[in-house]
C-alpha cells in the first residue's frame, strides 16, 4: 500500500564503564571555526541491538562501518555542524577499536573507544557532523554493537539558538477509522476478535514526533499490537529521506485492564506535505470467553523548531 515505516522503541539502557578519555582529537576533518555549544537533554539516536538507528539488529562487522543520522534526531537541528555524544562499545567479540569521523570525509586513524570482550565501555566525543548530517562509526576487528547518545551540538559563532517548542496532541478513538471493530459506550474501540484501528495524526508542517502513549484496555491473554507509522508520498511513493527508522510496535498481553503503553521515535523525518503519520491498532484474535480488546486513543508528542 506504498511506503509505510514503524517507528520509535522504547530502549533499555545498557550498563557501562565510561572512560575519561575527554574530547576527541585527531579527527580527519579540518579544525572547525569558532562555534557555541548547546547542551540538550541525553537522546539515544543509535542503538544496534534493538535496530535504532539502523536498519537491523546485526552488529558492525570487522573492518566495517555504519552512517550515523545525527541532525533532525535527538534535538540537534539542521543547522548544527558539530555534536556531542557517547559511544557506546558492548558484547564484542574481540579485543577492537572504533573511529568516528564525519561522513563523507577521509576515515580517521584515531580511536575514540576501545572495546573488549565481556566489557561495556563508552566514551564522549565532541566531533563535527559530515554529509547529510551524519557522522561514521568504524569498527577494525570482530564483531561489536555500537550505541550513540547526543548531550548537545555546536553551532557556528554568533548563530542563533534553535527555540524548540514541545506539544502534546491528544488523539480519542473515535476519530479513527476502524474494519471489524465495534465503538464502545465510552471511548474506546473493541477490536473483537479479528478488529483493525487506524487513526491519522494531523501534525503540523515541521513537526518532529518525539513519543507516543497509546491507551487500552485489554484482558485477553492474547497479543494486541498498537504502532506509529510514517507515511511518505502522497500518491504513495519513495520515502522522502534516507533516515533509518525502527520497529516501532508496542503490545499489551492482557495484564493491566485499564493501560498505557509507550514508545520512544528516533529518526522520523519531520511532518510535510509528503509525509504523515498514522497510528494503528490490531488484535490477534481472543484466547478466553467475555474478554476484548479494547483501543482507546493517544497521546502524541512532537517538537517545533522555531
Amino acid at each position: 500500500m506504498g511506503h509505510l515505516r514503524i517507528i520509535g522503541r522504547s530502549v533499555t539502557a545498557v550498563a557501562v564503564l565510561t572512560a575519561a578519555f575527554g574530547v576527541q582529537a585527531g579527527l580527519a576533518a579540518a579544525p572547525s571555526a569558532p562555534s557555541s555549544v548547546v547542551t540538550v537533554d541525553p537522546a539515544r539516536i543509535l542503538d544496534t541491538r534493538s535496530a535504532l538507528g539502523v536498519t537491523t539488529t546485526t552488529p558492525v562487522g570487522q573492518a566495517s562501518s555504519i552512517d550515523v543520522q545525527v541532525t533532525g534526531v535527538g534535538g540537534v537541528p539542521v543547522s548544527a555542524t558539530g555534536v556531542i555524544v557517547t559511544i557506546t562499545g558492548t558484547q564484542a567479540t574481540v579485543a577492537t577499536f572504533i573511529t568516528a569521523y564525519p561522513a563523507g570525509s577521509a576515515p580517521s586513524s584515531t580511536s575514540v573507544l576501545n572495546v573488549s570482550p565481556g566489557v561495556d565501555i563508552a566514551n564522549t566525543v565532541t566531533m563535527s557532523i559530515g554529509t547529510g548530517g551524519k557522522i561514521t562509526l568504524f569498527n577494525n576487528g570482530g564483531t561489536v554493537h555500537l550505541i550513540a547518545d547526543v548531550t548537545g551540538y555546536l553551532l557556528p559563532a554568533g548563530a542563533p539558538t534553535p527555540t524548540v517548542e514541545r506539544h502534546t496532541l491528544e488523539l480519542a478513538a473515535y476519530s479513527a477509522a476502524y474494519l471489524n471493530a465495534t465503538p464502545t459506550g465510552f471511548g474506546c474501540i473493541n477490536l473483537g476478535t479479528t478488529g483493525e484501528v487506524y487513526l491519522d495524526v494531523p501534525l503540523p508542517d515541521g513537526a518532529a514526533v518525539q513519543k507516543v502513549d497509546f491507551r487500552y484496555f485489554d484482558n485477553d491473554l492474547s497479543n494486541f499490537q498498537m504502532a506509529i507509522l510514517e507515511v511518505d508520498q502522497q500518491p504513495f511513493g519513495a520515502p522522502t529521506s534516507t533516515n533509518t527508522l525502527i520497529n516501532g510496535q508496542t503490545q499489551s498481553t492482557g495484564s493491566v485492564g485499564y493501560g498505557t503503553a509507550s514508545v520512544t521515535v528516533t529518526g522520523g523525518d519531520k511532518a510535510s506535505p509528503t509525509v504523515r503519520y498514522q497510528i494503528i491498532a490490531v488484535t490477534n484474535g481472543l484466547t478466553s470467553a467475555g474478554t476484548a480488546h479494547y483501543f482507546c486513543g493517544a497521546s502524541v508528542t512532537y517538537d517545533i523548531v522555531l
